[in-house]
């Protein structure tokens, strides 16, 4: 038997995934250290800027500043779904070094790194080695009961 899918939450990964995919080719990478809020689309950004930057314009707002606090925010899943953010390892401390928007539908993934130079989409296997996934839906929950809260109060969404 499979689970119920919430059609508001699907859509909502299905627009943040058609976010990212504008920005293919369109946002340069640029090694930044400080706030990832603090980081420029015209100027160039890292991986997690660019997460953060779709995140926002999707209206799912995280305080997270880098991977330390994004990883502690978001719960680790073994079943991602669309737009969940994978991460990759990166050096030899197994620590997850890169991340981007995850489409399990195509097996892609859609994000910016140095060797790429601007947002692509690529396959899953240049993600590897695989450090995780994090779960982005209970974030996807609280921006959709906002939306139904100032709905149902007649302000504009």
């Amino acid at each position: 038997m499979g689970s119920i899918i919430d059609f508001d939450s699907f859509r909502a990964r299905q627009e943040m995934m058609e976010t990212a995919r504008n920005y293919i080719g369109k946002i340069r990478y640029k090694h930044y250290r400080g706030p990832t809020e603090d980081q420029d689309p015209l100027e160039g950004m890292n991986c997690y800027g660019f997460y953060w930057l779709v995140l926002g314009e999707s209206g799912v707002y995280l305080p997270f500043h880098g991977y330390r606090e994004m990883l502690d925010l978001m719960s680790p899943t073994t079943a991602p779904q669309l737009a969940d953010p994978i991460f990759r390892e990166e050096g030899d401390n197994d620590q997850p070094g890169h991340v981007g928007f995850y489409d399990p539908l195509k097996e892609t993934v859609i994000h910016l790194a140095k060797s790429l130079v601007t947002v692509q989409e690529t396959d899953i296997s240049w993600f590897h080695p695989i450090n995780g996934f994090r779960s982005i839906g209970p974030y996807i929950e609280e921006m959709l009961r906002n939306e139904r809260i100032r709905t149902d109060a007649g302000l504009a969404v």
